[in-house]
């Protein structure tokens, strides 16, 4: 009977937790809730994010609502750095380079970038499917598979608070073996009914840091199609074009163009400069973890593609590019 009991128990439990319960929602539904929640709601937390062969730990405190999102984001392992984001910015604090990066144009963070722009619209290009439940952070949890119709983008698997509609863990699922390449999971986690100013404030003194910042003047450089004189060719079915701008890069004086695709979860960036003395010439693939790199001249011009995405579309854009008239970057 001793033997038997674990048995009988483990049964028990099945049938008084039926294996639908978790399934009340569509995949798209349960996406479009924390969507909504993620930045809508103020909440504190802890999360481990592993990234290839490193495993970090970081605290988070975001507030949203109305007046807009704001997020402050600490190292705990590691070298000690500060990410405050806000609706407009993104400001870095590198307190081992005595160093400030603010950059008003790509105000994403590693939560706010697996919080899709589109999630109405992912099932284009992506299978959303429920796969199952579990447990993270003594909370249960929602699994919901996002896997890619082509081999131009990566699949995740993403676990959902079945009550808050809060993100809790995630895996990024790169070709290959399948296995997860990029992984972030909260150990702790509160919602608050507010989140006061002094919480989202930097704690580490950077008056005497170095600061680079892109010249406010530059981010309003937006451009028309027609006042460029490239084209990328090859654009893999569901990338759009979200903008299209010069700019300087943080701690240079280069006037880059910039070009950014997304559709609605991955983002890929395609940058064109004259290439100078001041910087050596890139060819080929490059990649760390999720992220894959690829570069080649174009006569006088450097172009580098970016983006969380498999070689496979970094490369195949980058190959594509080409002056239409001359190009004056």
């Amino acid at each position: 009977m001793s033997r038997a009991w674990p048995l009988m128990l483990a049964a028990m439990c099945l049938v008084a937790v039926p294996s639908g319960a978790f399934a009340e929602r569509t995949a798209q539904q349960w996406l479009d809730y924390m969507t909504r929640t993620m930045r809508e709601s103020d909440y504190m937390g802890t999360f481990v994010y592993r990234f290839g062969d490193r495993l970090e730990a970081m605290r988070v405190a975001h507030r949203g609502g109305p007046d807009g999102e704001r997020e402050r984001l600490i190292s705990l392992t590691g070298r000690r750095r500060e990410i405050i984001r806000d609706g407009t910015a993104v400001t870095c604090i590198f307190a081992d380079k005595d160093a400030v990066v603010v950059d008003r144009r790509q105000a994403r963070s590693p939560l706010s970038d697996l919080v899709p722009s589109g999630a109405d619209t992912l099932g284009q290009q992506y299978k959303l499917n429920v796969v199952g439940r579990g447990r993270i952070a003594d909370r249960e949890v929602v699994r919901v598979r996002i896997a890619p119709r082509d081999g131009y983008r990566y699949g995740y698997e993403l676990a959902i608070d079945r009550e808050a509609g809060l993100l809790l863990g995630s895996e990024l699922l790169a070709e290959g073996d399948g296995g997860p390449s990029e992984q972030i999971m909260f150990t702790s986690i509160e919602q608050r009914e507010s989140i006061p100013d002094s919480v989202l404030e930097q704690t580490i003194n950077g008056d005497d840091f170095a600061w680079h910042r892109r010249d406010p003047s530059s981010d309003r450089d937006e451009m028309s199609a027609e006042s460029s004189r490239w084209r990328v060719g090859n654009v893999p079915q569901g990338f759009r074009l979200n903008r299209r701008e010069r700019h300087t890069l943080p701690g240079r004086d280069v006037m880059v163009e910039h070009w950014l695709y997304s559709d609605g979860l991955a983002s890929v960036s395609v940058y064109i400069e004259r290439a100078g003395d001041d910087i050596g010439a890139f060819h080929g693939r490059s990649g760390m973890g999720a992220l894959n790199v690829y570069g080649r001249k174009v006569g006088p011009y450097q172009v580098v593609v970016v983006g969380e995405v498999p070689a496979l579309t970094v490369e195949s854009m980058g190959r594509s590019i080409e002056q239409t008239d001359g190009a004056k970057p």
